[in-house]
């Protein structure tokens, strides 16, 4: 749902790119999420509200300033990670290799979330996620870098990991998985981020905002890839 201010700023949106950018209102944030602005609604309602879908991460090159109506501009730059050489996009041969590749990394994170973490929020907890998240698919057999680089962002959106701005500004796809499998392997309870507890999504702010549109950024891509089935009429309200 949209403030006053938000809804200046959409319908000024709507006259050109239709694009919005998502970030913190801490200047120390230099991350943020790029969203397409798919519908906008007015109707007999008192507030408005706009449908989001994320498009591109991006980091902060000048900080935001206002324009002669009030409408405060970014200039961006989308972030994309550094391609992997062909060794990390190799599968052991072991079951747990001391030196795993990339893809054997997210090899096991996906085996975390579906033997341990979903069976630990039960049917109705699985089916929420599948709502939010879509549903998780095993990683390719003969992965990309580009297809590692997705789940592991993927992956960041989907599970209360530390160090998320970190993250999110990495351009290092092992490094990004590696955090993540660690959180995964500590973790005695379940880190998804479902709604309530800590989760993320239980919270307001911008950087939870950003984690949300990520997800769906990520879904938008797997769609179009076919790589991972997206959540039906995913949305967040700007």
């Amino acid at each position: 749902f949209l403030s006053p201010n938000d809804e200046r700023a959409v319908e000024f949106s709507l006259g050109g790119h239709r694009l919005v950018a998502l970030l913190s209102k801490d200047p120390s944030k230099q991350y943020g999420c790029a969203a397409e602005i798919e519908a906008f609604h007015r109707g007999n309602q008192t507030v408005a509200r706009a449908v989001l879908t994320g498009r591109f991460r991006f980091r902060v090159q000048e900080p935001p300033q206002y324009n002669d109506q009030r409408i405060e501009l970014v200039r961006v730059q989308p972030v994309v990670d550094t391609p992997l050489p062909p060794a990390e996009l190799e599968f052991s041969a072991e079951e747990t290799p001391p030196e795993p590749s990339a893809a054997d990394v997210a090899k096991a994170c996906h085996k975390m979330i579906a033997e341990d973490q979903l069976t630990k929020i039960g049917t109705a907890g699985r089916r929420q996620f599948q709502e939010v998240f879509g549903r998780v698919q095993p990683v390719p057999a003969q992965p990309t870098s580009t297809q590692l680089e997705i789940f592991s962002m993927w992956l960041l959106g989907a599970v209360q990991v530390p160090g998320v701005e970190e993250l999110l500004g990495s351009t290092d796809t092992k490094a990004r998985l590696q955090v993540i499998h660690d959180t995964l392997k500590r973790s005695k309870t379940s880190v998804l981020n479902m709604p309530g507890g800590s989760s993320w999504m239980h919270m307001s702010g911008a950087m939870q905002s950003i984690l949300f549109l990520l997800c769906l950024v990520v879904l938008f891509v797997l769609r179009q890839r076919g790589y991972l089935s997206p959540a039906p009429n995913s949305q967040y309200y700007y």
